[in-house]
Order: structure tokens, then C-alpha cells, then sequence
């Protein structure tokens, strides 16, 4: 039997219809016997219990997934549950769910789900930018400098509720009593310290503001509370901060409601070489262990916006998708804080690559790592990397000196057996060599007369800590977890910021401390997996090749996005060039180069031989073998990069769009669809193209073209509706007229085909003559960004689902 279990719905006005509830045995062939003495009918209908509650709430817009339900019989077990209903979260108001089971024995059972979909959000509320001007411009400037990753595929390492209630208080100002009625901490026993966060984690709105995007105002908060909880989300790879947006993500409760966060930012990881973790607030929990009947905590945290990750070699990837599923609450016993990944890198001379913070209009956060805390003596760092900023008590700092109380290291001795370095200033004979602790660093600044290491300690409070170590290289080699005992054998524990602090106040429900943890080492002393990102870097760099073809040298222009890592396979463009032209030109005329930046395909620009194309049908070639050559050509870029042969495109002005069609004609089984341009179809090709499949046309053509004919153009438009058996009658949309001194304006015609999907769409240029649209700087539409939205549309078997 195939039994499938699926809770995750549909987006938006879509039939519900998935099973949603795990399988039983296979139902006996034969009459059931009930409980009890002999042989009886069984009459009894399964029990349906729903996972989640029978009435929730849902943020408009949210990608639809129901937690479903279960259904026990009392003679076969789990009994498979169907759902039914129709859900457009993008309309609000009330809609019901049917979950319907049915035994072996033909019993039925149902049950049913309210959903409400709220009011748009952007209707009742404001989103606001940080107001601390530094933040603004630095923080979010996309910037990675020396950026850790911790995998090869991007991933997300942890998504669960931190703490609840104590961000962003509704009250102008913090005091000790304003703490207490959120349910945070105040440490009321320090006498060193004059800095609010010396005292407590609690925080208010104005505080908020100043470092996240924000939304205002909340809405009345569940069960009275005055502040929002937080959920940090850890990513491998860094994110660039300029794509971080609230609609970037949807958490689902274990209540089944779906919400969004009121603000998010990548502080306190603000180092352009610590982006990997975006803290969220929200409505997204309560102080209640998971096991509680009245507990709200996430199950599901989805990327559902453009939220971009910078990987290997500078590899840029849309998160959207990625999700992270939780069960338990930060309330529960030592379910506090852990660490996601330990990574060992060699320490170059200098500041490391992306530390602290310099210039701007507020103070400056100096670098804090390992040089400035331990000089030349630093040789080696382990860089650890937590679930959420980590703290001794859930406010303050933890101290370079603190090796000793939270951490242990593990390493291969000279016969095999595990070496356990757990003391700073000794000298560990391990495998290749010795290893002695320093300290930690990435904390903050070292000690000193106005920087004393005591109880008001000022620390980055983010989510890497740094163990720093001297020794040789083969030693450092031998290195095999990092260990955090959490109060076992007379360590401390961590605790996030929702712990406790020094002196807790009664009655409150504090978070957890983390649990004892064994995290591997990652050995990146030859790849320091690290990456930076310049995002107002140059362009991609267009390289000239050549290509033997039966003894025949051709050339080409190649355009690699910068992005391209070989993890993921890419499309492919041909750009071709006019009758007497070059591929410089093209390239520089069509600006598809700006694009395939942007947009993340490579993109080839061939030169024709003489400047001439051999085209079906075309009164002017030279014999040159260009379908050889274009399917050479193919095979040779597949061999040196990770190409998607289901998405290869073809483009081309003039005689290079003439040859645009004769390649849907002749390799409809190699490309997916062609944008032509001031080109159109011979009548020998007219005659003899004989397509595999319907191919998608977007053909653009000038009505006051004289050297090829508009109604030539109308014509290769119409043979192309014919074939691909689309709607003869067109929809026309004229298009914004932005240059009216250029003397012409565009309609967008589409033929379309409501089946398949594969439509015909010309762009007439009312005016237009003889030329690629833009290339005088002129056009009405941004045409290189429109030929790439229509192919990208397509792959080998229509239209790619997004």
C-alpha cells in the first residue's frame, strides 16, 4: 500500500483534496472481529482528531498548510484521512474544511475546520525602515565580507520561538517594573553598569525601531501581553541583507494559525561576516511547555518571499521554499539554546575580514576578534555558531575568560584515543603537535581599566562565539567536536534572552536553559568557507572564445552571471547577432548582459562567419555549418558548466532572428522558446519547418521597418499561430508610452493557448523602424528584461511551474 502523509496545502483559491494522516495496516479481506466475545459487525466509525484547533486564523496572502488530522478505528488502527474545501487566501473572510475517514467496514466519519483569512495587514497597519541611521545604510547594504557558510546547499540550520512576550513593550520607556509586567528579567543586584541592557533583555518599541523593519501597531497581543516574542532563523549560508523584507517569511502554530512577523533584521548580526541569522518578532508563542493543553508555539517556519542567500564561490540563491519544522517549546526542560555548527579556520595576519564596525554617524562598533583580543599569539579559531545570541543567564554577557565554564573541546590523541582540552593556558599533546586555548573573542572589546571584565561586561550578544587557539597545524587537524556540557560536572549553561538574568522575579515563567550538546568540527583550514559579496560590484565579464567545428575556427562571446557555482543547473541563451554584424555589437546593443546578471543565466552571443548567418531560404549565406557549429557549440559549454538542457532559448536582431525561427523549426527538441527580433520567416521555411512540439514566439517587429516589411513580420506571426493551435484573436494591451519625443509606442499582442499554456505573443512597434528596441537609449519598455520574462516562462514541456 502506498501511504503518503502530507499536511502542507495549497496557495491560494486551489481544491483542497490530500491526505493528510498517516496509514494503517491494509484492511482484512474478510469480517472484522470486534472487541468482546464472538463474532460482530463492526458498526463503529473511526474517531477524528484534528491536529491543531477547529477554528483559525490566517494572515492574508499566506501560502495555505493545514497540520490536517488523524483518525484511529478502533478495529484497523490509523485510517486514512481525506480533506476537502475550497481556501483563496487572498480574499478575506471565513471558509470551512471537511476532513471525512472511512473504515474497512464502509463506517464514515467527519469533521470540520473554520479558516478565517484576515484583512490585509498593509490596510490597518505601517511598515517603517530602522531609524538609527548607521543601521540603515550598513546593516542592510547587502554587504558579506569574509561571510561563513556551514554546507555546500543552502539550508536552514534552526527556526524555533526563542522567548515570548518581552520585544518591543508598548511603553515609552523600561523600568524595573515595566520588565516585570512583560515577564522579563532584571538583574538587580549590579551596581557597575548604567546601560538598560546591563539590567534587563526586555526591550521597547523605540528600540525596535532603530534597528529592524517594523510593523505598527501590533493589535492587541494574545493573552494580554505588552511586547512580542522572538524566533531567530539560522541560515548556512549568509544572507544579503538588502532582500530582508517581513512578507519574506510565514510561521504556522501548532494551533494551525499563520502568522507573519511585526519586525525582522539581521541585528545583532551586524558584521559583514555574521549575516547568517535573521531574527524575526511576532505573535509567534506563549510561556507554556509543549505539552500544555493552552500551548502556542511554531511547528512550521516557511520562506515564502525573495529572501537571497550567498553561497560558495559567490552562489546566489532565492531561499523561497526553504522551511524548518519544530515540536517543542523553549519553555520545555533544557530545550534553551544550542549551537548549529563548530568550524575550524587558520587566523591570517590582521583584523579579520569583515570585524567590527567603522565610520558612520553613530559610535562605531571596534573589530573584536581574535587579533584584538590576543595578537600574533592567535593561530587558529574554532568559530561556533548558536540557535540564538547566548548568554550566562539570559542577559548578561558572556566573557572572553569563559572558555572554561561553558565549553570543552575534543581531539585524536597519538594512539587514537579522545583528547579533552578544557583549559585555557595548558598545553594538549595531541595528534600532529600540541593545541593550547587562549580565550574566546567575537564578544567584546578586551579587558582594561575602563573595560573591565565584570558583571556589566559589554558583549555583541550575536550568534558566533569564537574559541581561539595556538598550536600547530596538524594538531589543529585532530580536532573532533566542540562540547557544551550545560550543568553537568559544575558548567554553566546557556540561556537565551528570555532567561532568568541574576535575580529572577516570582512567579515568572523564564526560558530554558540549553541542553548538553556535541557538535562536529568542520576542518576548513584548506577551504575556509567563507564568502564575500559586493553587491555594487561589477557586472559579469564577457569572455571571447573560439570553437574548432570541422576544421573550421568559430568565435563567441560568453557572459557567466557572477553567481554561477555549478551547485545548481542554469539556462542558456543565444543571442544572435544581424546580417554584417558582430557579436560585440549585440551584445553591447542588447543588454541582455545586465540581465543575465541579474537574472542568473549564461548567455552566448556567436559570431557569424563574414558577419553572415546560412538561413533556410535567405538570399544572401556562405556555406558556413552554423547549425554545426550552434550544436557544438551547445555540447562544448555543457562540458565546462551545469546548463538546464530543458531551458535553451534563442534571440537574435535581423538575419539572427531569421535564424531564430529556422532553430524552433529544426530543434524544437533543443530549444524551448525564441525571441525574434526584426527577423521573420523565409518562404522555404515557411515550407519546410516541421516542429516537433508547439514552440513559444515572442516575435517583435517596427511597423516602419524598411528593410523588412511589417506584414512579412504578420505572416511568420501567423504561421506560428497556426501550428501552435492558439487563440486566433489576440488580446492587445498597449504599453506605457515613457519616451512620447521617440515617436513611437508598443502594443503587446498574445495569442493565447488557455490548454497548454504555449502562447505567440508580437510586440508591434507603432513607428518602430529597423533596429533593436533600446538600443538608442530610447525605448518605451526595458526590451532585454522582456525577452528574458517571456523564455523564462518555458522549458522543454511548456509553461515551468513557479
Amino acid at each position: 500500500m502506498n501511504c503518503k502523509t502530507g499536511p502542507l496545502a495549497t496557495l491560494t483559491a486551489l481544491s483542497l483534496a490530500v491526505l493528510v494522516a498517516g496509514c494503517g495496516d491494509e484492511p482484512p479481506e474478510e469480517a472484522v472481529i470486534a472487541p468482546g466475545d464472538g463474532s460482530q459487525e463492526d458498526v463503529a466509525p473511526p474517531v477524528i482528531t484534528l491536529n491543531g484547533n477547529s477554528r483559525i486564523e490566517v494572515v492574508y496572502g499566506a501560502v495555505f498548510e493545514d497540520l490536517g488530522a488523524r483518525a484511529i478505528d478502533d478495529v484497523d488502527g490509523e485510517v486514512t484521512v481525506t480533506m476537502e474545501g475550497d481556501l483563496n487566501t487572498m480574499s478575506s473572510g471565513s471558509y470551512r474544511l471537511s476532513y471525512v475517514a472511512i473504515d474497512s467496514a464502509g463506517n464514515p466519519a467527519s469533521a470540520s475546520r473554520e479558516v478565517v483569512v484576515l484583512e490585509d495587514e498593509d490596510l490597518s497597519s505601517s511598515v517603517s525602515r530602522p531609524t538609527n541611521p548607521l543601521i540603515a545604510s550598513t546593516f542592510f547594504d547587502g554587504r558579506l565580507c569574509g561571510a561563513d557558510y556551514w554546507s555546500m546547499t543552502p539550508q536552514i540550520l534552526s527556526a524555533g520561538l526563542g522567548f515570548s512576550d518581552i520585544i518591543g513593550v508598548a511603553e515609552p520607556r523600561l523600568t524595573e517594573d515595566v520588565v516585570r509586567a512583560a515577564g522579563g528579567a532584571w538583574n538587580q543586584d549590579i551596581q557597575c553598569g548604567t546601560d538598560l541592557g546591563d539590567y534587563t533583555s526586555t526591550s521597547i518599541q523605540s528600540q525596535v525601531a532603530q534597528g529592524y523593519i517594523m510593523r505598527t501597531p501590533y493589535g492587541e497581543l494574545k493573552d494580554g501581553a505588552t511586547g512580542i516574542d522572538g524566533l531567530p532563523i539560522v541560515f548556512s549560508w549568509p544572507v544579503d541583507t538588502r532582500s530582508i523584507d517581513l512578507d519574506d517569511f510565514q510561521v504556522t502554530m501548532n494551533t494551525g494559525d499563520i502568522v507573519r512577523p511585526l519586525a525582522v533584521s539581521s541585528f545583532p548580526n551586524f558584521e559583514c561576516n555574521e549575516r547568517n541569522t535573521v531574527p524575526i518578532f511576532g505573535e509567534f508563542g506563549n510561556r507554556l511547555p509543549s505539552d500544555h493543553p493552552d500551548t502556542r508555539y511554531p511547528v512550521i517556519v516557511r520562506i515564502v518571499g525573495d529572501l537571497i542567500l550567498v553561497g560558495p564561490g559567490g552562489a546566489v540563491v532565492n531561499a523561497r521554499g526553504l522551511h524548518w519544522e519544530n515540536t517543542t517549546s523553549p519553555y520545555d526542560e533544557n530545550n534553551g539554546p544550542r549551537f548549529v555548527g563548530a568550524k575550524l579556520n587558520q587566523l591570517a595576519a590582521g583584523t579579520m575580514e569583515g570585524e567590527g564596525i567603522v565610520g558612520g554617524p553613530a559610535a562605531a562598533w571596534p573589530p573584536n576578534d581574535a587579533r584584538a583580543l590576543y595578537g600574533d599569539e592567535a593561530d587558529f579559531m574554532v568559530r561556533t555558531l548558536s540557535t540564538g545570541g547566548v548568554s550566562p543567564n539570559g542577559v548578561s554577557g558572556v566573557k572572553p575568560t569563559d572558555f572554561e565554564r561553558f565549553f570543552r573541546l575534543h581531539a585524536v590523541g597519538e594512539d587514537g584515543s579522545t583528547v579533552v582540552i578544557d583549559r585555557v593556558g595548558e598545553t594538549y599533546d595531541v595528534r600532529g603537535g600540541t593545541l593550547r586555548v587562549l580565550g574566546l573573542s567575537d564578544l567584546g572589546q578586551p579587558e582594561s581599566p575602563t573595560n573591565p571584565y565584570d558583571d556589566c561586561y559589554d558583549e555583541d550578544l550575536d550568534n558566533q562565539i569564537d574559541i581561539i587557539l595556538a598550536g600547530d597545524e596538524a594538531a589543529a587537524r585532530s580536532l573532533t567536536f566542540l562540547e557544551v556540557p550545560s550543568l553537568e560536572g559544575g558548567y554553566g549553561a546557556f540561556y537565551n534572552p528570555g532567561g532568568p538574568g541574576r535575580t529572577p522575579f516570582e512567579g515568572v515563567s523564564y526560558t530554558q536553559p540549553g541542553p548538553s550538546d556535541l557538535e562536529p568540527v568542520i576542518i576548513a583550514l584548506d577551504d575556509p568557507m567563507r564568502v564575500s559579496f559586493d553587491p555594487d560590484g561589477p557586472p559579469a565579464e564577457e569572455e571571447s572564445r573560439t570553437l574548432d567545428v570541422e576544421g573550421v575556427t568559430r568565435q563567441y562571446l560568453l557572459t557567466v552571471p557572477a553567481s554561477y557555482s555549478g551547485d545548481e543547473a542554469v539556462p542558456l541563451l543565444f543571442n544572435f547577432h544581424g546580417l554584417g554584424g558582430n557579436a560585440r555589437q549585440q551584445l553591447d546593443d542588447s543588454g541582455l548582459s545586465d540581465v543575465a546578471e541579474r537574472e542568473g543565466f549564461i548567455l552566448v552571443t556567436p559570431q557569424g562567419v563574414d558577419g553572415v548567418w546560412t538561413v533556410t531560404g535567405f538570399p544572401i549565406g556562405n556555406g558556413a555549418d552554423d547549425f554545426g557549429f550552434i550544436t557544438a557549440l551547445i555540447e562544448e559549454l555543457a562540458e565546462g558548466y551545469v546548463l538546464d538542457r530543458d531551458r535553451v532559448y534563442a534571440t537574435g536582431m535581423s538575419q539572427g532572428g531569421f535564424l531564430s525561427f529556422d532553430l524552433a523549426c529544426r530543434f524544437s527538441e533543443t530549444f524551448a522558446a525564441i525571441a525574434p527580433v526584426s527577423g521573420v520567416m523565409t518562404p522555404a521555411m515557411t515550407q519546410t519547418c516541421a516542429p516537433a512540439r508547439p514552440v513559444p514566439v515572442m516575435q517583435t517587429h517596427g511597423t516602419d521597418d524598411a528593410q523588412i516589411a511589417y506584414t512579412d513580420a504578420q505572416s511568420a506571426v501567423q504561421w506560428w499561430v497556426q501550428f501552435n493551435g492558439v487563440n486566433p484573436t489576440p488580446m492587445s494591451t498597449p504599453l506605457p508610452d515613457t519616451f512620447p519625443d521617440n515617436g513611437t509606442t508598443v502594443d503587446r499582442l498574445v495569442y493565447a493557448n488557455d490548454e497548454t499554456g504555449v502562447d505567440v505573443v508580437h510586440l508591434r512597434i507603432e513607428g518602430g523602424g529597423h533596429v533593436w528596441p533600446g538600443s538608442d537609449g530610447d525605448s518605451d519598455i526595458d526590451f532585454a528584461q522582456a525577452i528574458w520574462t517571456f523564455l523564462s516562462r518555458y522549458d522543454m514541456y511548456g509553461p515551468v511551474n513557479d
